[in-house]
């Protein structure tokens, strides 16, 4: 997984800096407590999640930094259905969001030294695998299960629409007004959501096998395994901007 800060980047329990001149500067690295496959930060703590080798559980675990190294404040550890590990998370400033495939979305709250566990769904199908949330929806990625929305009040999640165009849907991200879901072999989609029902804008498919996107709100960057795209989104379609070379480039 690949997380943004201000001028940050945080991947696999490594920290760099952006020099400006077209690359990164390492700071700082932790060793993984395992397999990561996921990150984010809320600007105060890093989140990351995956899989702990160790006893066959998923791992969430929390960390500060301070500009120059990273210290490990808590860990916390679930045995899921079939072993599975915990994919990626995120937050809305209250209360964090995991997803693993055969276990469905958890809810989790954080204090700055222990994690809880609230609780977890699963619907339809498996195949839970990213999550991105606004003020008031959580949106996850099923992989060939479509596209899920979610409330979640404090106690339970509630179950809110779904929608399955085709093909496999890898990471997501929304920009406040649409979300974006990166389709391996189906291209880059965005949707708009209603509160029961998802709207598809546009698909584009000059490039269809893709895996991970973000969005800083003007424009979509999207990748997969060898190539960065640039895509300008103006509420009705996607027009690729820029593509370029990049070998192992699969997470934004």
């Amino acid at each position: 997984g690949f997380q943004w800060g201000t001028s940050t980047a945080y991947t696999g329990g490594n920290v760099y800096s952006d020099n400006l001149t077209g690359s990164f500067d390492l700071i700082t690295k932790d060793l993984v407590r395992g397999g990561n496959t996921g990150i984010w930060s809320d600007g105060t703590y890093i989140y990351e999640v995956g899989y702990a080798s160790i006893n066959n559980t998923a791992q969430i675990y929390a960390y500060s930094f301070d500009g120059t190294s990273l210290t490990l404040l808590a860990s916390r550890y679930e045995t899921t259905p079939g072993n599975e590990p915990f994919y990626n998370i995120y937050g809305d400033g209250t209360y964090l969001y995991v997803v693993s495939r055969d276990a469905g979305i958890y809810a989790y709250s954080f204090n700055g030294t222990s994690f809880t566990y609230i609780t977890h769904r699963r619907d339809n199908l498996s195949d839970y695998y990213d999550v991105w949330c606004n003020d008031t929806y959580i949106f996850v990625s099923c992989l060939g299960d479509g596209i899920k929305a979610y409330t979640f009040n404090g106690t339970n999640f509630t179950y809110k629409g779904k929608r399955d165009d085709g093909g496999t849907y890898e990471e997501m991200y929304g920009n406040g007004s649409y979300i974006f879901t990166a389709c391996y072999s189906n291209g880059l989609r965005a949707y708009t959501f209603s509160g029961t029902t998802f709207n598809l804008i546009d698909t584009n498919t000059d490039f269809i096998y893709m895996y991970s996107v973000w969005s800083n709100g003007t424009y979509v960057y999207a990748v997969n395994y060898s190539h960065v795209f640039v895509y300008y989104f103006d509420g009705a379609t996607l027009t690729l901007r820029s593509e370029e070379t990049r070998l192992n480039s699969s997470h934004l």
